[in-house]
């Protein structure tokens, strides 16, 4: 090994820390730094949350984090290095992927994508691949040229997002698998939504850390998350929908930039004719 990592370093897991998870993500931590000492990796115990996630992804002491594919190949690809990604129960396809949701109000008229033409749509936010980039790739088959909503609303959040469609500021919005799977067990709004159709799956949430590092410290860090995930009780796994880690580059995600290519810049709203 060719040193220790200092346990002062910045260990975070934002992305679906909500706070009835913060108990189960926080044994999580432990459970990761546990396995990571007989690698001879030192990663605190404890997850700093006091600092905003999307500037620690590129923090020069970042030791571990959990960012969005879309944010890895637009912005950090080259100064972050990739470990893999969670595997989760409700992902339908391969382990470590996910895919979103396409949420409607169970008693709207809405009953194939088509009919949500010039409805409103809310997204998380720009950056978001299931959230918002997803849906781009989906609408692309119905509206090839864009503007197929006739409005957007930016919540800042798919919690945010869920509500939004309950409430009927939104008739619609793309929810990653995981946060739906969340949303349907600790939020009541979502009883009152289904499922429209979900997306093609995507690699899941890439795990990351600071670039610089040996490739023996990636090897002992990737091995390490995939036994703390099995060190976790089965109660806890299972309160995450949690079944394991699957090891991967930033190749892996060559997929996603070229979903960013092809279609990020298509317009989710029709533009309104002047008259």
């Amino acid at each position: 090994m060719s040193g220790q990592w200092d346990t002062t370093r910045l260990f975070q897991l934002p992305m679906y820390d909500w706070p009835e998870n913060h108990a189960v993500i926080d044994r999580l931590a432990a459970a990761i730094s546990e396995a990571s000492a007989p690698h001879g990796l030192r990663i605190p115990r404890t997850l700093d949350r006091s600092r905003e996630h999307c500037s620690a992804w590129s923090a020069a002491d970042l030791a571990l984090s959990q960012t969005c594919g879309l944010p890895l190949v637009a912005e950090l690809k080259d100064r972050v290095s990739v470990l893999g990604s969670f595997a989760f129960s409700c992902a339908p396809g391969p382990p470590g992927s996910y895919d979103s949701v396409i949420i409607i109000r169970r008693q709207s008229r809405i009953r194939d994508f088509e009919d949500l033409r010039g409805s409103c749509i809310a997204i998380n936010s720009e950056d978001s691949y299931s959230g918002c980039l997803a849906m781009r790739v989906l609408m692309a088959m119905h509206s090839p040229a864009g503007g197929f909503f006739g409005s957007c609303l930016v919540s800042g959040g798919h919690r945010n997002s869920v509500q939004a469609v309950a409430s009927g500021e939104a008739d619609t919005a793309a929810i990653d698998c995981v946060s739906w799977h969340m949303a349907r067990t600790h939020d009541t709004a979502a009883r009152d939504l289904e499922v429209l159709v979900r997306t093609a799956s995507r690699p899941g949430l890439p795990l990351i850390t600071t670039t610089g590092r040996s490739r023996q410290e990636l090897e002992a860090l990737r091995s390490a998350l995939g036994e703390a995930v099995e060190a976790l009780s089965t109660a806890h796994r299972d309160r995450l929908g949690l079944i394991g880690f699957v090891p991967a580059d930033a190749d892996s995600y060559a997929i996603i930039a070229d979903d960013l290519q092809r279609f990020g810049a298509v317009p989710l709203v029709a533009a309104v004719a002047e008259t």
